[in-house]
């Protein structure tokens, strides 16, 4: 989608019809020990509030200003903080071992993998969850280069702990995840 359909798409929800975590967070959230956090490309913040409730310290990033918006109205509304930021994801400068965890759902931008890691403190969780290439046309580049390829997301992540992976067919869609330590 374009920056005016996603402005658009979150513009057209309210906190009522927000979405629950995505269940990568939920059913691993003896790993959420609180500290810092960034959620990637956040959307309306369910992921972000989530782990603003297990106690974190939560920056959320996504360049719809409505989306961030939604975010920070639904947080002030369950009395919870975070810092919501619209920006660019590829031009948003993560830092140096700032966050104990990071999120990233469905947000597929390879050139940000070393920033990611960087941005991770020693011993930091990613949380990391996108589409795989498995049923899709190689032939049609409009979504190739947000598709990730079997066993890639591991690879990427090769100089951490693989604490979890798995790769599935979800619903209609084929998704990697992955719960990766920095050591």
């Amino acid at each position: 989608m374009n920056q005016q359909e996603w402005e658009q798409h979150y513009l057209d929800k309210t906190q009522d019809e927000l979405q629950p975590p995505d269940t990568l967070l939920t059913e691993n959230q003896k790993l959420l020990t609180g500290g810092t956090a960034l959620d990637i490309a956040m959307g309306s913040g369910r992921n972000a509030l989530f782990l603003a409730e297990c106690g974190y310290r939560v920056t959320g990033i996504d360049r719809a200003e409505s989306a961030v918006q939604l975010a920070h109205t639904t947080a002030q509304k369950r009395s919870l903080e975070i810092n919501a930021v619209t920006a660019d994801m590829l031009s948003f400068d993560l830092g140096i071992e700032q966050f104990d965890l990071v999120a990233n759902f469905y947000y597929l931008e390879r050139e940000l993998i070393p920033c990611i890691k960087e941005s991770l403190k020693p011993k930091g969780l990613v949380f990391f969850e996108t589409f795989t290439s498995l049923g899709i046309s190689h032939d049609d580049p409009r979504y190739r280069k947000f598709l990730i390829d079997p066993n890639e997301l591991i690879t990427l992540f090769s100089d951490f702990f693989i604490m979890y992976y798995f790769e599935r067919v979800k619903g209609s869609k084929a998704v990697a995840s992955m719960i990766a330590k920095k050591v």
